[in-house]
């Protein structure tokens, strides 16, 4: 059994289901860079998205990504791995 294969089998006793990898094998988000490159970022780690008018996302950590997809479609993408984790869609403050 390989490493990936024994964590895989592992999955349910050691994550909580929020961040099991989804269906599509990730539990981040697919984007790809203005090179064509595809990158994966954490959702939960956004901060805000601009449109300059390149789509530019900000993360928490203060790291700038500059993609080749269209605001509404990060957002759309964050929306889909919200309800796919089964994570409400706004975060509460306070």
């Amino acid at each position: 059994m390989t490493r990936a294969q024994s964590v895989r089998a592992n999955l349910d006793y050691l994550v909580p289901h929020a961040f099991r990898p989804m269906d599509n094998g990730f539990d981040m988000i697919n984007v790809t860079r203005l090179n064509q490159t595809e990158m994966i970022i954490n959702a939960e780690k956004i901060e805000f998205i601009e449109a300059t008018p390149d789509t530019i996302i900000t993360l928490s950590s203060g790291k700038k990504v500059m993609v080749a997809e269209s605001v509404d479609r990060v957002v759309d993408l964050v929306i889909d791995y919200k309800r796919k984790s089964h994570q409400p869609l706004l975060s509460t403050i306070g």
